[in-house]
């Protein structure tokens, strides 16, 4: 019997193709091989001592999986009253069946299980998610009674019944969803509050960051609350790198060369404004794990840098990529002014840092937001130094003077450069005087540059 009453399957793999369900597709093999199910959850934790050893082949472990490095994972369950005798509790049988056998191996092609955890369980025995999708059944029964004078009493006879495999109805029109319809169970009276709140320690919501640091917890793991980087200061921090909220990015700090005795390093100041900032992001891909902020230019009056990295990755005023900053893989790079990241986008509302900016070319998803989802376990720091940096401020470039003469180029095959040595930073439309303007600024700021190129 399960503790909570509910059962749950999660399912890593889909090996059926065509059935609009997981990337599987034909011929089966170049296109289905290791093919993903169609991802309605965020896998957080794998606590291996909750299931048996026929499962996890070990008597305890865990595994943990920040941001998506899991891939797609599916899970579906179904759950059922106190009351042995109601339909969910009877039929409970037949639900598994449909929900593991038919629904989803058979209809959809779903197989293996999570490592470490059965494929399909008990609720307290499965990996800890964020959601799963839900069944309940309708069932429409027949039945023949009978009075019987003799014995003086009714004798009842099941003839028929038929069993309907539904989404669930939750709580507050949200359907198809586990968590919602054990809520539902609580208010008929079919579960207790008790009951939910374990129930929540394996199905989370939102709040894998603090699952899994419960789960460590419990193994024993001691939290640092405030790692340090040598040399650096935290000026932020959310998920698992601590909800640090210092005022070392806000208007009026000297870490951000906007405060101290002299005036604010606003436009046209002649004070240095060089600084530097660190985003750590635990979860990101390797090329975004560790991004180094390096100012180049006067920075406006009363600049939010908090604003700038953690909601409002924007443009202006003046936060253009190669005019205003460089963006650097690692300290080193920046401190040399080597290998700056030459794509950058901006201006999303509600997405911070650093937006799709890459090294080379456009990478999604690694951008982190106060609202908007994005990166949940991310870091901002300042360098110890910056108030004592004196380097000048990096005028804009005047391309009038980078660019002496224009002259006709020659044709060349799609993405490939006329010359060796050549480094595209830029590509659209520049057909306009005004954009080869713009082309001509792009490239003149280009830091470290021996000579630019110009094409349109």
């Amino acid at each position: 019997s399960c503790d909570l009453r509910t059962v749950m399957c999660c399912w890593s793999a889909d090996r059926q193709a065509n059935d609009n369900n997981g990337n599987c597709a034909t011929p089966y093999d170049t296109n289905c091989k290791d093919s993903d199910p169609g991802d309605n959850t965020d896998l957080c934790a794998v606590d291996m001592a909750r299931t048996t050893s026929s499962s996890s082949h070990v008597d305890d472990g865990f595994a943990l999986f920040e941001g998506n490095g899991e891939g797609p994972i599916h899970c579906h369950g179904f759950a059922w009253g106190q009351d042995s005798f109601e339909d969910a509790a009877r039929y409970k049988g037949n639900n598994l069946f449909y929900v593991s056998m038919y629904d989803h191996m058979h209809q959809r092609g779903y197989v293996r299980n999570v490592p470490g955890a059965p494929m399909c369980g008990c609720l307290e025995k499965m990996p800890i998610v964020s959601r799963s999708d839900c069944t309940e059944i309708a069932e429409t029964a027949s039945w023949t009674f009978q009075w019987s004078a003799d014995h003086d009493r009714f004798t009842a006879r099941l003839d028929e019944v038929e069993v309907d495999f539904n989404a669930c109805q939750g709580v507050n029109n949200n359907n198809n969803n586990l968590e919602a319809y054990y809520k539902r169970l609580v208010e008929e009276g079919r579960a207790t509050q008790a009951e939910l709140e374990t129930f929540q320690n394996t199905i989370v919501g939102n709040n894998c960051d603090s699952a899994m640091k419960e789960l460590l917890n419990e193994k024993g793991y001691v939290y640092d609350p405030e790692p340090t980087l040598e040399g650096w200061t935290q000026a932020y921090g959310k998920g698992s790198l601590v909800p640090v909220e210092h005022q070392l990015l806000r208007p009026g700090t000297h870490f951000t060369k906007q405060g101290g005795d002299d005036p604010a390093r606003h436009l046209n100041s002649n004070i240095s404004p060089v600084f530097y900032a660190k985003r750590w992001c635990a979860s990101c891909v390797a090329s975004h794990r560790e991004i180094i902020y390096k100012r180049l230019t006067a920075i406006p009056e009363d600049f939010d840098f908090y604003n700038l990295f953690t909601e409002n990755w924007v443009n202006s005023p003046a936060n253009v990529n190669l005019l205003d900053f460089t963006l650097h893989s690692s300290m080193e790079d920046a401190l040399a002014d080597k290998n700056p990241w030459s794509f950058c986008n901006y201006n999303d509302p509600g997405i911070g840092f650093p937006r799709d900016c890459g090294p080379t070319n456009r990478v999604n998803d690694q951008w982190n937001s106060l609202n908007r989802g994005g990166q949940r376990n991310v870091a901002f720091y300042v360098w110890n130094e910056n108030p004592s940096i004196t380097d000048e401020a990096r005028p804009y470039p005047d391309p009038t003077v980078e660019f002496k003469a224009v002259e006709p180029g020659f044709c060349v095959n799609n993405g490939a450069d006329q010359n060796s040595g050549v480094y595209k930073i830029k590509e659209g439309d520049f057909e306009t005087a005004e954009k080869q303007l713009e082309c001509a600024t792009w490239c003149a700021a280009y830091p470290g540059h021996t000579g630019c190129e110009a094409i349109w």
